[in-house]
Formats: C-alpha cells, sequence, structure tokens
C-alpha cells in the first residue's frame, strides 16, 4: 500500500497528503477522481509485475495478500487488467495460463509464512 500511497500524494496538494492506504481506497470507493486515477496506475503496476512474474516463472497460481486482499473488488480489477495486459503484450493469444487470486489468510498471509519458513530451517 505504500506504493498506493505514494502515488496518490504525488497527485494531489501537500495539505491533502494520505498517510494510511485504506484513506486512498475510500476515497476511490466515494468516486473521488484523484484516487480512481492512483488506484488505477498501482493496479497497473501490480499487473505488470505479475506478467513479469508470469513469464519467468510460469506458476500456476499467484496469490495476493495483505489487507488489501480481502476487498473482492481489487482483486477482480487485478485480475482484469492482468488478463488485458496479458493480451496486449501477446497480441490476443490467450496462452498464460496462470491464475490471480487472493491469500486464503489475507493480511497474516505473510506471517504465517515466515513462521512456516522458520519452523521448516529449524527442522
Amino acid at each position: 500500500m505504500t506504493a498506493l500511497i505514494e502515488i496518490y500524494n504525488n497527485k494531489i496538494t501537500s495539505e491533502d497528503n494520505a498517510v494510511y492506504g485504506n484513506e486512498v481506497c475510500d476515497k476511490y470507493l466515494k468516486g473521488n477522481k484523484i484516487a480512481k486515477e492512483a488506484m488505477d496506475e498501482w493496479i497497473n503496476n501490480i499487473s505488470v509485475q505479475l506478467l513479469t512474474i508470469t513469464v519467468f516463472y510460469n506458476p500456476e497460481i499467484i496469490c495476493i495478500g495483505g489487507g488489501i486482499s480481502e476487498e473482492a473488488w481489487f482483486i477482480e480489477a487485478v485480475k482484469e487488467k492482468y488478463k488485458s495486459i496479458c493480451k496486449s503484450y501477446f497480441e490476443g493469444e490467450e496462452f498464460i495460463t496462470t491464475k490471480i487470486d487472493k491469500c486464503n489468510y489475507n493480511n497474516d498471509s505473510n506471517i504465517l509464512g515466515a513462521i512456516i519458513n522458520v519452523n521448516e530451517m529449524l527442522t
């Protein structure tokens, strides 16, 4: 969410700076034009990076975690943009099969991953 906040803050005057990502999300959901521009740019950036991961590793699935992953609209927006970018890069061919979805544990996914990693290192 730090990138979203930075994108948003670069588009506005300093008096209106956002501190938290949920501030930008709330403004976006209320139809704020600048928040929409920032969100669209952030979703585009995420989708381009997902495509990069897909091209290099060809995973079956990429799961998005963090607090924002609890928002169904966000996951759907990323999926739609990802598909659009894939089609534009590959001239309409739909041979990318990587699925984009949300993590089961949302904002706790990173903590659980760290615990599993440490547990595997200790055993």
